[in-house]
């Protein structure tokens, strides 16, 4: 973890939290290109955004550093990064950890940190393959869903399971990234 930092005044404090690309700089050390700042901007404006990029392009660590964003701005939240496999699932939530770690701040308000869960501000963030079928996914709820390689997830578990997480809480995301193939739901967003 970094060296301690100087302490910020309230205002300092009021002034990051206000700005989620200030919030990246100041906390996480992450310079956000100008397509990334568009990105999280729209991660905070709207409630449902999709990102369709080529691999390698910053797509995910974007995502990450927005769902710190939010678990930090809305203690409380449920999150939930869905991949059609646990292994990319993981990678984004690994980019998440990873970024905690990064700002003393941050990782203060780590209260669990688990393979797949970490509990940070009082949110919960939660990495889940949904498989073929999504079995493995039923019965879980959340405010905010990533959906990591949204484009390899069956349409039928996004529109049966994954969509029904979020059910009629009055404030919800959801976010799809993912490089572009084929046709059906990811292809749709667009």
């Amino acid at each position: 973890m970094p060296t301690d930092s100087p302490p910020l005044s309230e205002k300092e404090l009021i002034d990051i939290l206000a700005d989620p690309v200030l919030f990246c700089q100041a906390f996480l050390g992450f310079k956000l290109r100008t397509y990334q700042e568009s990105i999280i901007q729209d991660c905070v404006n709207h409630d449902r955004v999709a990102v369709r990029m080529s691999r390698q392009a910053g797509k995910s660590s974007v995502i990450a550093a927005f769902c710190l964003y939010w678990a930090f701005l809305n203690p409380g939240s449920k999150i939930v990064i869905v991949s059609r496999t646990l292994n990319q699932a993981k990678n984004l939530f690994d980019k998440i950890r990873s970024m905690s770690k990064n700002s003393e701040f941050i990782y203060s308000k780590v209260t669990k940190d688990f393979t797949t869960l970490m509990e940070i501000h009082g949110s919960v963030i939660r990495a889940l393959p949904s498989g073929l079928e999504g079995k493995t996914i039923r019965g879980y709820d959340a405010d905010f869903v990533i959906l990591e390689e949204a484009a390899y997830i069956g349409d039928d578990i996004i529109e049966s399971v994954v969509l029904p997480m979020i059910g009629a809480k009055v404030q919800n995301k959801v976010i799809a990234i993912s490089t572009p193939i084929g046709k059906g739901f990811f292809y749709e967003c667009f």
